[in-house]
């Protein structure tokens, strides 16, 4: 009984071993014409890439033709000859065929017999065409799930078929992006920005960049200025300092300028939501030739619409190619911010270095304190009063106003008491030159600031009260 037993295992074996050998390859099976040498390794294409002018792709709904230009130095797609292409892309499907080696080689293969590894309607085909006027045509079949190889075959009577690794087959297995050639943003350093332009539907935005500090302003601390208006306005207003932390954002995005990807090859051809009215300008400077001549450039990105996940169409003035921009939220949050939120929020950022005195006044009162500057240290001095806290504490307290909106965004109807000037400070600059702060009262509960005669800029009235307190207190103990 255990004999009868352990017959049946063993016949229950060699059935399932049976099964495994006719249902693994047709290649396998014993055949004079086969080379089934696992330890031999046949080329399956040699192509010539000089002699290459044409290719065509065809696997599932991808239907592909590609051909040379005349000059041979560009392919072109035949639905779109304005699409750029990538050389690089038509090089590595070349190289991904002459590389492939395959263990297995069947010869002498007949048409009739290709059905019997998916060759009689291949799940790919890829064609070459040369400049000699010959062609060579290579078919993939069906999937050999004992060994994950694809079956593959030259055109051509009689047949030879040859088993490739799944990763040739992936390696062909291409849409037309992935022949696209991509545009790249130019490579944009701090030291080269000039400024960036927007405009929006009608509202225009100026931003300055300069790289050491404005040397026209107070302080060389701030880095960008803006301005804004309408389009086809004769003038703009003058320069206004940006908000820093907005201004180190709008650097960091302009030298990390980038795509996340291209979602269309044609923003003409469908609803992305570009308009003229609707652009980045990028200004810069770039060397020139081999003289490395600085010369202004500007790149001009066009703004669509935003997607579902927050990213920004985007496509450039040069090609109908859309993509995403890369940080859209960063750049959302400065093209899109209201102007009240681009203004910075301290009263002033100065560098002391930059100051000879800074006399304040109010009500009658006058301190003024001298800056000295001695390496990199500064200290104030006063003849107002020998005490130094006290002198320093005014300095710090004026430096730590902070503004709250702009004038042009308040409606100073209600409350307002009129534009009696309460505070002054005038700063004298080691330059000579010279520069005014005027606090006069706006409302019950702000005042307006004229910022070298720039108008504008609200504080607390609550705030200039409490400094001008400061002011009375430092002469009184003095007096």
């Amino acid at each position: 009984m255990k004999k009868f037993k352990s017959i049946i295992i063993l016949l229950a074996v060699l059935l399932v071993l049976l099964a495994v050998y006719f249902f693994a390859s047709p290649m396998w099976r014993e055949d004079e014409a086969a080379d089934t040498t696992a330890e031999q390794s046949h080329q399956i294409a040699a192509i010539d890439h000089t002699l290459l002018v044409g290719l065509e792709l065809k696997h599932g709904e991808e239907n592909l033709s590609f051909a040379l230009n005349d000059k041979a130095t560009e392919w072109n797609w035949s639905e779109d000859g304005e699409v750029p292409l990538d050389n690089m892309a038509f090089a590595n499907i070349v190289t991904a065929l002459n590389n492939a080696k395959s263990k297995y080689k069947l010869e002498g293969v007949s048409s009739e017999q290709l059905a019997e590894y998916g060759l009689d309607a291949p799940s790919m085909t890829v064609k070459f065409s040369f400049s000699d006027g010959t062609a060579k045509q290579f078919f993939i079949g069906n999937l050999n799930s004992f060994n994950s190889s694809y079956y593959l075959s030259e055109a051509g009577a009689p047949n030879t078929v040859y088993m490739i690794e799944a990763a040739v087959k992936t390696s062909l297995e291409l849409d037309i992006h992935d022949f696209v050639l991509e545009e790249t943003p130019p490579a944009i350093t701090e030291a080269k920005i000039l400024g960036v332009e927007y405009n929006n539907a009608g509202n225009y935005y100026d931003f300055i960049y300069y790289p050491s500090g404005n040397s026209s302003d107070y302080t060389d601390r701030y880095e960008w200025y803006f301005r804004s208006g309408l389009v086809g306005m004769s003038s703009l207003p003058p320069e206004t300092p940006l908000r820093t932390d907005l201004g180190d954002s709008l650097s960091a995005l302009i030298t990390g300028l980038a795509f996340d990807e291209c979602v269309a090859l044609d923003y003409t051809a469908g609803d992305f939501g570009f308009s003229e009215s609707k652009k980045i300008v990028i200004s810069y400077n770039a060397e020139e030739g081999e003289t490395g001549v600085l010369q202004k450039k500007e790149y001009v990105i066009y703004l669509g619409s935003q997607r579902e996940d927050g990213s920004i169409y985007a496509h450039t003035d040069t090609s109908k190619l859309v993509y995403t921009l890369s940080s859209s939220d960063e750049w959302l949050e400065l093209i899109a911010a209201e102007e009240t939120k681009l203004y910075p929020d301290e009263l002033w950022l100065p560098n002391y270095e930059l100051i000879k005195s800074m006399t304040f006044t109010a009500g009658g009162e006058t301190v003024k304190v001298n800056v000295a500057s001695t390496d990199g240290k500064i200290a104030y001095s006063s003849d107002t009063t020998n005490d130094a806290d006290a002198i320093g504490a005014l300095v710090k307290a004026f430096e730590d106003m902070k503004t709250v909106s702009n004038a042009a965004y308040l409606d100073s109807s209600a409350g307002a008491e009129g534009m009696g000037e309460l505070l002054a400070v005038y700063v004298e600059l080691n330059s000579g030159s010279e520069i005014s702060v005027v606090v006069r009262r706006y409302t019950d509960e702000y005042c307006v600031v004229t910022f070298d005669f720039m108008d504008g800029r609200l504080i607390k009235y609550e705030d200039a009260d409490a400094f001008i307190d400061m002011i009375f207190a430092l002469t009184q103990k003095a007096a």
